[in-house]
C-alpha cells in the first residue's frame, strides 16, 4: 500500500510538472512573444527545409493521415475493443478517458494560445499551432499502452512512434518544434494523471490472467 501511494505521488508530480511546463510555455509565448517562434524553432525548420529529406515525405504523410480524424478514432476504437475482449474493462475505460481528456486539454490550449502555424506547410492543417494534437495523441497512446502492458518493447515502440510523429509534424511544416514538445508533454501528462486515479483497479485487473478470446472459447 505504501509503495503504491508513493508511486502515485511520483506519477502525479511528474504529470503536473509536464503539464505546467506545456501550459506555461504556451502562455509565455503567446503573451510575451505574440506566438513568434523561438530561435530553435526557426533553426530546426530551416534545417529540415534545406536538407534532402524527400525520402521521409511519404512516411510523414502517412503519420499525418493516421494521427487525426477517422483513422485515429478507428485506431482508438480497436485498442479499446481489444482491451474489452481481453477482459480488461478498467483498462478500456482508462484508455478512453485518457484519450478524450487529452484531446480536450489540447483543444483548450490551442484555442487559448492561438499560435500561428509556420508558412508554406506541405499539408493542410486546422487552427492553432500550439500544442501539436498529433504529437499529443501519439504520446497518450504510448503512455497508456506502456502502463497497461508494462513491457520494455511496448515503451520503446511507443517512444519511437511519438518521436516519429513529432518529427513528421515539423517535416511537413505544420508545426514548430516547440509545438510538438508541448504536445508530447500534454499527451503524456493527462494519462499519467488519469492513472493515479485508477491505479489500484488497473493493478488488480492486470494481476489476473488474460488469455486471448480464442483460447477461452476452446
Amino acid at each position: 500500500m505504501v509503495e503504491r501511494q508513493g508511486t502515485q505521488k511520483r506519477t502525479v508530480a511528474i504529470a503536473v510538472v509536464a503539464l505546467v511546463v506545456a501550459v506555461g510555455f504556451g502562455a509565455v509565448n503567446a503573451i510575451g512573444y505574440r506566438g513568434d517562434p523561438l530561435a530553435a524553432d526557426a533553426g530546426w525548420l530551416a534545417l529540415l527545409r534545406a536538407g534532402e529529406l524527400t525520402w521521409w515525405h511519404a512516411p510523414s504523410q502517412l503519420l499525418d493521415y493516421i494521427g487525426a480524424g477517422v483513422p485515429a478514432l478507428l485506431m482508438a476504437s480497436i485498442i479499446a475493443g481489444a482491451l474489452l475482449l481481453w477482459r480488461r474493462p478498467w483498462g478500456a475505460l482508462y484508455f478512453v478517458a485518457a484519450a478524450v481528456l487529452s484531446t480536450a486539454v489540447v483543444e483548450i490550449i490551442k484555442n487559448t494560445v492561438g499560435r500561428l502555424r509556420p508558412q508554406d506547410a506541405l499539408v493542410e492543417a486546422g487552427f492553432g499551432s500550439y500544442p501539436s494534437g498529433h504529437s499529443a495523441r501519439a504520446a497518450t497512446f504510448a503512455v497508456v499502452l506502456g502502463i497497461l502492458v508494462p513491457r520494455l518493447w511496448v515503451w520503446m515502440l511507443g517512444a519511437a512512434y511519438t518521436l516519429a510523429m513529432m518529427f513528421s509534424r515539423t517535416h511537413l511544416g505544420v508545426h514548430w518544434l516547440s509545438d510538438t514538445i508541448g504536445g508530447a508533454l500534454t499527451g503524456a501528462a493527462v494519462p499519467l494523471l488519469c492513472f493515479a486515479l485508477v491505479a489500484r483497479q488497473l493493478e488488480a485487473e492486470g494481476a489476473r490472467r488474460h488469455p486471448p478470446p480464442w483460447r477461452r472459447a476452446a
